[in-house]
């Protein structure tokens, strides 16, 4: 017989909700199957080809110096979107991780 792993109520004193580890079992359920493991690899391989694609992407573009200045430096000209930045995005998301992180452990007052 497997055994069965559970998610405890409370991690590193902070408490977790019933419907939170409900969810996170079941998910820890599906997870250990045969189907499950499928599914995770098959995303942790797309996740691999995305992240090697935007590399490869990143290295292909001329350096910020040698690409000519834009003709009105205030806004893109219409109709034109560029790739979004992945260091700004990650800067963007750890920064907001950070803060609910500092509202989720900060002193109680």
């Amino acid at each position: 017989m497997a055994k069965t792993t559970k998610i405890p109520k409370r991690i590193a004193g902070v408490k977790l909700p019933k419907d939170l580890r409900k969810a996170g079992n079941a998910l820890i359920e599906r997870a250990q199957s045969p189907e499950g493991r499928q599914v995770l690899t098959a995303g942790l391989a797309m996740a691999a080809t995305a992240a090697t694609a935007a590399l490869a992407k990143r290295a292909q573009t001329p350096p910020e110096s040698a690409r000519p200045a834009p003709e009105a430096p205030d806004a893109p000209p219409q109709g034109t979107q560029s790739a979004p930045d992945p260091q700004a995005m990650a800067d963007a998301f750890m920064g907001a991780a950070e803060r609910a992180l500092g509202q989720f452990f900060g002193k109680r007052v």
